[in-house]
């Protein structure tokens, strides 16, 4: 088991849940990116957040919550 290409995975079933098409999301590798993707449709940090905890992807939250302190460079 992989938990990173899980994260990955888990990041492009997200992205297609909030309406993405598979062309918007070839090659994305990480939380941001995902973000970055979503958040021109008007969607935020804590959406994106509820919905990986609505589906049980504790793994997923982590990795973006340490995406987001290193794109902060907290």
């Amino acid at each position: 088991y992989n938990s990173e290409k899980a994260v990955v995975k888990t990041w492009r079933h997200l992205a297609e849940s909030f309406g993405l098409k598979r062309d918007e999301i070839g090659g994305m590798t990480d939380g941001m990116q995902l973000f970055d993707r979503i958040s021109t449709a008007g969607y935020s940090i804590p959406e994106l957040l509820t919905k990986l905890v609505q589906i049980e992807r504790l793994d997923a939250v982590e990795s973006l919550c340490a995406d987001i302190v290193e794109w902060a460079g907290v």
